[in-house]
């Protein structure tokens, strides 16, 4: 029998199995609960950091999930990895992640950014607990592709030349994979046999009364994306109306004429003095990683971000006011639309450019 064979036979009985533990609904019963955790990792992984519970909470049910990962697909064979090991790669990690209903809770770049060949990247990531509870996990992840980093082993020169053009992509992404990891107990490889059985996932779910009509009126609502019908009533009910505030002193409220007004004299008319002009709005300044954070003008802001991706001034721009001597540090441009530009081939841009319109930079 090939080894394709024996893991779809594993699956097979594994889900046999599972599906005998796990009832075909969400579980309402604590003794019901309490009985498919305990026998939960007999026939597969136990994502939950509790084996038993006293309490589910009111008009919640708890849904239990299950998940195969895929060898081939949800998995990958790194050197740490023996023969019949497999980790658990980006695909996988992120499926049941959504599985267990995580969210993103914060990402914030941590590094001075003064090397575009390093980023250094914190995120935290948000996950209910069958209690109701949401529970954080904050971990940190830093790429460095400088010359002379042991990050550079046994890569490539392709490899670590498409590696640089997304340096605070890569940290970002390690870092939520790092945080994820974490947050749901998941070991950093597996063998083969463990893979064949499903990781168990239970998930604190709503359980709502429709019978009642003011439940089933709030469902309708939030599914349709009706917010007066969740907060506008209410917030109409709690402002004063009209007629209940004071009228202003010596005010017609029918006319609006004022017929107790006071006239200024010549005297308060020259001591009155105007107030100061309002302050020009202030304008969005330049991302580029070279740092020089000039201002620019909003029209040029979204024609800047509609071709490279990114706002730019004229001279981080990779066009014929490009300065290749404020960027000739750096490994790439940081823009989005265009990965490929590093300084050296923007400032041939800009030489072509200007050489084609016949005039000197």
């Amino acid at each position: 029998m090939s080894m394709f064979q024996q893991d779809r036979e594993r699956r097979l009985a594994a889900l046999e199995a599972i599906q005998k533990l796990i009832p075909p609904h969400p579980i309402t019963e604590v003794p019901e609960l309490n009985r498919v955790l305990a026998a939960a990792d007999t026939v597969g992984h136990l994502i939950s950091p509790v084996s038993m519970v006293d309490y589910i909470p009111q008009m919640h049910a708890v849904s239990c999930r299950y998940v195969f990962l895929s060898v081939d697909q949800d998995c990958y064979h790194p050197k740490f990895c023996k023969d019949n090991e497999r980790a658990p790669n980006q695909i996988g990690v992120l499926k049941l992640w959504k599985a267990a209903g995580g969210s993103d809770a914060m990402t914030k770049r941590v590094d001075d950014r003064t090397d575009a060949l390093l980023a250094r990247y914190e995120v935290s990531v948000k996950l209910q607990g069958i209690d109701g509870k949401d529970a954080y996990t904050t971990k940190c992840r830093e790429v460095d592709f400088r010359p002379n980093s042991p990050q550079l082993e046994n890569m490539g020169d392709s490899q670590l030349r498409q590696a640089r053009q997304n340096v605070g992509t890569l940290a970002e992404t390690k870092a939520k994979l790092r945080a994820i990891r974490s947050a749901m107990g998941l070991k950093q490889r597996y063998t083969l046999d463990e893979l064949s059985r499903p990781f168990i996932i239970p998930v604190l779910v709503p359980l709502l009364d429709t019978s009642d009509p003011a439940i089933r009126r709030l469902v309708a609502a939030k599914a349709l994306g009706v917010v007066g019908e969740l907060y506008g009533s209410m917030a109409a009910k709690m402002l004063p109306s009209a007629q209940e505030e004071n009228p202003p002193a010596g005010v017609d409220m029918q006319t609006g004429e004022v017929i107790d007004g006071q006239l200024v004299d010549d005297q308060e008319a020259d001591e009155y003095e105007a107030p100061p002009p309002a302050a020009a709005p202030e304008l969005p300044a330049c991302s580029c990683p070279c740092g020089c954070h000039a201002e620019i003008r909003p029209e040029a802001v979204t024609k800047t971000i509609e071709l490279v991706g990114a706002p730019r001034c004229p001279k981080c721009f990779p066009g014929r006011s490009f300065r290749y001597d404020a960027h000739r540090h750096l490994g790439s441009l940081d823009l989005p639309l265009r990965p490929d530009l590093t300084p050296v081939l923007a400032k041939q841009l800009a030489e072509a450019d200007a050489k084609k319109n016949g005039g000197t930079r």
